[in-house]
């Protein structure tokens, strides 16, 4: 009897979950230079071990020395995830920022900003965070929904 109170409460907390959102720390929000010539494609990534976060900074280094802007660039993979977002190579000037990630009861959501200001630069923008590791899903919400 004991076990089925149990597995009744665990029910009750799950349909009360309320969606939050969660902390994040900004490793860099900024631009690639290269015109494309890094080899970034315009992608939504999740990092969980130090190897991909290497060759994603090597990659980011290979036009201009960008990641010694980082705040950051030793990540603790046991306990913390990148979440990055890089658009595409645009002709004018424009800029992405992660402005919100949620907790719901089955995944994590990111919300993203875009905007344009004028410039005659090709540039690649993209925003990287750090958040506490998480094992749900995380999904993408489109840009300036």
């Amino acid at each position: 009897m004991l076990l089925s109170l149990s597995s009744c409460s665990d029910k009750t907390e799950e349909h009360q979950f309320i969606s939050h959102d969660i902390e994040f720390d900004v490793i860099y929000n900024g631009s690639l230079n290269g015109s494309g010539s890094e080899g970034v494609s315009k992608s939504d990534m999740v990092i969980d071990n130090a190897i991909d976060w290497k060759n994603l900074m090597m990659k980011m280094d290979s036009h201009n020395q960008l990641t010694v802007n980082f705040s950051e660039t030793d990540i603790d993979f046991n306990n913390y995830l990148i979440i990055a977002v890089f658009l595409e190579v645009k002709g004018n000037g424009w800029e992405v920022e992660i402005t919100k990630i949620t907790e719901e009861k089955n995944k994590l959501i990111v919300s993203t900003n875009e905007t344009m200001f004028v410039t005659s630069v090709i540039t690649q923008p993209f925003s990287i965070v750090k958040i506490l590791k998480n094992k749900k899903p995380i999904e993408f919400k489109d840009y300036n929904d």
